[in-house]
């Protein structure tokens, strides 16, 4: 595809918004994944994939999805006039795996390693474009950034006994979301090397985010503090709370598929 070129370092680079919608969301219970609730007459998934349509310097989106549901989320984004959506492909046996098959297929979009490429959870439907802009600038200059707030409440480090062990200073405490940028060759480069040393057999930590990937090649990794209010559908109350947004007009509209 032909992408935008300029003279600014950001958005005369491809921009691809990979998203992951491939989760079973069992912590919030139902009889679907919590991406394909509906709220308003829409499911989540819509909701989500219309932030990065409408964001301006995103040029295109992956989405990573069960592969039964590959034909239902490109219909989605035809029915809900996704023009950026390009690519969905199935997701792998875990976040991990279906994020580097979503970093491979933005990889294959954008034709360009200096790519940025947006990762971000499709159970945040409520990300604000400040947010998306500033991860685009932050990965730009940086390499990596996190999105994330600071932590409120105190936070204890158990051992494996469930006693504390220590008390992280607060201060530099912080809870990451997403969306978690990068330019695209060194998280590509991130995960090939985590999935090397998993298929040697070699004992290696479990990495639950992209972040946390580039960190294990001892990458820096910048913190993009979270604007407005980036919550994640995990338990039935957070979709009642998104519910109650859409009705007020706090996120898009709602409407039928």
């Amino acid at each position: 595809m032909s992408f935008k070129q300029g003279t600014d370092p950001v958005t005369a680079r491809p921009v691809i918004a990979v998203i992951l919608a491939a989760g079973s969301g069992r912590r919030m219970g139902g009889r679907q994944p919590k991406q394909f609730a509906r709220v308003a007459g829409r499911t989540v998934l819509s909701y989500t994939l219309e932030k990065f349509q409408t964001q301006p310097e995103v040029d295109a989106i992956v989405a990573v999805c069960p592969e039964a549901r590959l034909e239902e989320v490109r219909r989605l984004g035809e029915h809900h006039g996704i023009t950026k959506l390009k690519i969905v492909c199935a997701g792998g046996n875990d976040r991990r795996e279906s994020s580097f098959r979503g970093v491979k297929a933005a990889a294959e979009l954008a034709g360009d390693p200096d790519a940025i490429v947006l990762i971000h959870d499709a159970a945040r439907p409520n990300v604000d474009g400040s947010t998306i802009s500033n991860n685009i600038r932050l990965a730009a200059g940086c390499g990596a950034c996190v999105t994330a707030t600071p932590a409120v409440d105190t936070v204890v480090i158990a051992d494996e006994a469930g006693f504390v062990s220590r008390q992280p200073d607060r201060r530099r405490v912080w809870n990451v979301q997403t969306p978690q940028s990068f330019i695209l060759s060194l998280i590509l480069r991130a995960h090939e090397a985590y999935e090397q040393r998993l298929r040697a057999g070699d004992n290696v930590p479990h990495i639950t985010d992209d972040g946390g990937l580039v960190r294990f090649l001892e990458e820096p990794v910048a913190i993009c503090a979270a604007g407005g209010d980036n919550f994640k559908l995990t338990v039935p109350d957070d979709l009642r709370r998104f519910r109650a947004l859409v009705r007020k007009g706090g996120s898009q509209r709602g409407g039928s598929e």
